[in-house]
């Protein structure tokens, strides 16, 4: 008799605990809910609006003209306006799906027409060229930039001065593209006046990266009629480089960043032979 009621305390006592622990548990979940509830700031959303405030705002719409120009130079192998181009042929190869080479025109980038001759760099100094090309396209955009912030001022009651004189200036470096914009500007409202000289804007871009190892490429085609494409990888890791020689001797190159997928595809024809007829 007395060994039942043990028993059936210990069962009474087990089934106790385990209900005490649901209870602790849910008790804890509520807390840490409440807690959190109470504590968390309000949810913030990112819109995509661009600041008036003019060391924001101007810097924000150089950004998008710079990037606009990248994808323009990328996809065209260097140039802007395809009208630039001095030399191009059009390639199509399926080499499977990661290999891919798409039909349309490749710019050439060392090039000569002659059997047995090395080819001539199209642009001797890659980095300076791309940045002309920037420049050239976003020139217009910035002043767009400073008309479009100015009335947007003065429709919100602010007095705005613009120096009519300009200049700019925009740097390849290693992963961005620095542009800087020397202009004065005055804001004024209710008393209170700001002067602006400088605008700066840093665009995220592998351009300079890519471009560095297609410069080293070309200097090595029109050297030793071929590039060492394995050992200018080795020495920048971030580039992959691809390299595929058709039927006709041309060489098409594909330079690639590998952190964001943006591709350089362009030609190559130097010290080709003649066929045997």
């Amino acid at each position: 008799m007395d060994s039942k009621i043990i028993l059936k305390n210990q069962n009474w006592n087990k089934q106790a605990q385990v209900t005490i622990f649901i209870i602790l548990a849910i008790l804890l979940v509520a807390a840490i809910i409440l807690l959190f509830t109470l504590y968390r700031g309000p949810i913030k959303t990112y819109q995509d609006k661009q600041s008036k405030e003019p060391n924001q705002n101007i810097p924000q719409c150089l950004t998008i003209g710079v990037e606009e120009a990248v994808e323009k130079l990328l996809d065209n192998a260097g140039y802007i306006n395809s009208e630039d181009i001095r030399f191009s042929k059009q390639f199509g190869y399926n080499l499977g799906e990661e290999n891919e080479i798409p039909y349309k025109n490749y710019t050439y980038l060392c090039y000569t027409p002659n059997n047995y001759a090395r080819c001539i760099p199209q642009e001797p100094v890659i980095i300076e060229h791309l940045e002309t090309e920037i420049q050239n396209y976003i020139n217009e955009k910035i002043k767009d930039c400073f008309s479009k912030l100015k009335q947007e001022l003065e429709s919100e009651g602010y007095k705005v001065t613009l120096n009519n004189e300009m200049n700019f200036s925009v740097n390849l470096v290693p992963g961005s593209a620095r542009t800087a914009v020397n202009r004065k500007m005055t804001t004024e409202k209710s008393g209170q006046e700001r002067k602006f000289t400088e605008f700066v804007s840093i665009t995220e871009s592998p351009l300079y990266d890519i471009a560095v190892a297609t410069q080293k490429i070309i200097e090595q085609e029109a050297k030793f009629c071929n590039s060492d494409y394995l050992l200018i990888m080795r020495e920048n890791p971030e580039i992959e480089i691809n390299k595929f020689q058709t039927g006709d001797d041309n060489k098409i190159y594909t330079v690639k960043h590998i952190n964001t997928g943006k591709l350089w595809i362009f030609a190559v024809r130097g010290c080709v032979l003649n066929t045997p007829s």
